[in-house]
């Protein structure tokens, strides 16, 4: 009775939680249902954005990263009309409104875009959701405090939550499955992980999640909650920091006497450097009276620390932009930068009036700005690549007069430029920019939609060399059917497997129907009639397939008799080369799994 009176008093707890963060719990929700949808395949999610029949018209990654925005963006916004004692009906409205915005993004975009989402929009929602209750007037910097360790708190405890679901919930359906030797599909358990990770652990975390962004913030010097963070920042973390910073001047003045230029990654360690001063300044605030002097000094003039690695920063950094130019991730190094440059400035006018939260929420406005735009850093990334290219293509006078014009060849590094900015614009989805520079007619129109278009446009721009034809190695494996009309009754047999491993001949139906996998092409025997196809037809139409089919069966109709066969490939694997110079062509087909349909009007 005892275990299920603690449920009872634990229910209305959780039922202030409901009230108190609908929205989050509505997304929560909501992703919990189509995960478990999608596993008992009521509901397709495609691997990423295409327009496969029968899936969503979504990816995994939009839906899960929409929703993902839409429950901390709608928390923050219960924080914040929390803060302001909002009327229940105006707190709601506001969530959803704040959610929606949130979500929208990732709906409208894929590629880079949805790449630039994940990288500046999402992290710039959690840094305004660990402020978004102290943004009105006068706010106690230890309340700020407070309230982000028992935050951290509360991710912890909800991941161990969900962990415990997990494991108990499968050691249950074990057990089950074992006695009673119900041989339970290993789906269930896909049920199970995606329940746990994405309703139980939401739902913990927002139960404790304070309820108090008025308070005071006093921490109990005698407590737990005090000492270990003391603990921690005293005698591992501002200790680790400083070896840091020997190590970042010791390398500077390694620089400065060998007269030469920084590395170009030094960026990430200057900016991992930063984040551990702005990180340590913060975990410091409930320490301001009772620290050590080591942490005085630290507090009083850790921003002046961070002017020599910014110099090296700024170079690195520089240098790294020029030789390659800008990408999302040096976007980001670049605004990073700036940030700290402001954070040098503002505690160097003003260092002890500085607010946690002025710091966090600029960082988290700059990071949503460089969302969207022409500013943004997919646009400005795109902008910066296809110039880059258009000059490599108009230094190596491959583009004239606003045409192309190919040479014969190209030396390697020119062709390793073009291949790397064109992979870059075709994960972007900017490829077809090129359009252009060639002829409108449907063959070039047809060159920037397929899977090896890079291939292909690099060995047309930069011209043809050994590098050009050599294999390229295919491999293709269907999770979905593939489908052929035959316009009426047939004959269906397979699937077959043939290739290195499994042998390169089969026959059945007392031998009436025969497969045979030559080097060059596979043929088909059925009594007296037979049916061809070659190798490098099916090497290069899987090579490139439509990405609308990319996950379907393929068929393939057969040349022969005079009834009408297919092929429906389910799986190979081969090599596609490039024929040489008397016409040979040695591609050829290592494994294949297919079912052969023959029609028998």
């Amino acid at each position: 009775m005892s275990f299920l009176n603690g449920i009872a008093r634990r229910a209305p707890s959780f039922s202030k939680t409901f009230g108190r963060f609908p929205l989050p719990v509505l997304a929560s929700v909501i992703a919990t249902v189509i995960a478990n949808l999608d596993i008992a395949k009521l509901y397709k999610l495609a691997d990423y954005n295409n327009e496969i029949p029968g899936y969503s018209q979504f990816s995994s990654t939009q839906i899960y990263a929409a929703l993902i925005a839409a429950f901390f963006a709608s928390g923050a916004a219960h924080l914040f009309a929390e803060s302001g004692r909002w009327k229940t009906g105006a707190n709601y409205a506001f969530a959803g409104v704040v959610a929606l915005i949130a979500a929208a993004p990732f709906w409208l975009v894929s590629g880079l875009g949805m790449s630039v989402l994940l990288t500046f929009w999402l992290p710039g929602i959690l840094l305004l959701l660990m402020v978004s209750g102290f943004l009105r007037g006068r706010t106690d910097d230890l309340a700020l405090w407070t309230f982000n360790y028992h935050l951290g708190l509360a991710v912890i405890l909800a991941g161990l939550a969900a962990l415990a679901f997990i494991l108990g919930a499968y050691a249950v359906l074990a057990s089950i499955d074992y006695l009673f030797e119900l041989d339970l599909k290993y789906v269930i358990y896909d049920h199970v992980y995606m329940t746990g990770l994405l309703l139980i652990a939401p739902l913990f975390g927002l139960e404790m999640v304070p309820p108090d962004l008025h308070g005071s913030g006093e921490i109990e010097k005698k407590g737990l909650t005090y000492r270990v963070s003391f603990l921690l920042l005293n005698y591992l973390l501002l200790p680790l920091l400083l070896i840091y910073t020997i190590v970042i001047y010791a390398y500077a003045a390694k620089t400065a006497l060998a007269w030469e230029l920084p590395r170009g990654q030094v960026g990430v360690m200057v900016l991992s450097f930063a984040a551990g001063c702005v990180s340590i300044w913060m975990l410091a605030i409930p320490y301001r009276d009772s620290s050590s002097l080591l942490l005085r000094l630290f507090r009083r003039s850790w921003y002046w620390l961070l002017i020599v690695p910014l110099v090296l920063f700024v170079i690195g950094t520089y240098r790294r932009v020029s030789e390659y130019g800008i990408t999302p991730e040096r976007y980001g190094l670049i605004l990073l930068g700036l940030w700290i440059v402001g954070m040098i400035c503002l505690f160097s006018i003003r260092s002890s009036k500085v607010q946690p939260r002025v710091v966090i929420a600029t960082l988290a406005i700059m990071l949503m700005l460089a969302s969207f735009g022409p500013w943004s850093a997919a646009a400005v990334s795109v902008r910066d690549q296809f110039g880059r290219l258009v000059a490599l293509l108009e230094e190596n006078q491959i583009l004239v007069d606003g045409k192309i014009a190919p040479p014969q060849t190209t030396d390697a590094e020119t062709r390793e430029d073009i291949n790397s900015l064109l992979t870059f614009l075709s994960k972007s989805g900017h490829l077809s920019d090129l359009k252009v520079f060639f002829d409108g007619n449907e063959d070039e129109n047809n060159r920037f939609n397929r899977i090896d278009s890079v291939r292909r446009l690099t060995s047309l721009l930069a011209g043809d060399d050994a590098r050009a034809r050599r294999m390229q190695e295919v491999e293709f494996y269907s999770r979905e059917p593939g489908h052929v009309e035959t316009g009426g009754s047939a004959f269906v047999s397979g699937p077959y497997t043939l290739g290195n491993k499994w042998g390169r001949y089969h026959d059945t139906l007392a031998s009436d129907l025969k497969v045979e996998l030559h080097d060059d092409h596979l043929r088909v025997d059925y009594r007296d009639q037979h049916w061809t196809i070659t190798s490098r037809h099916l090497l290069d139409e899987v090579q490139n397939r439509h990405p609308a089919s990319m996950n379907e069966a393929m068929p393939f109709k057969l040349d022969g008799s005079q009834d009408q066969a297919w092929l429906i490939v389910n799986w190979l694997n081969g090599r596609l080369e490039g024929r040489s110079d008397d016409g040979s062509d040695s591609s050829n087909i290592s494994s294949l799994n297919f079912t052969i349909i023959i029609s028998t009007d």
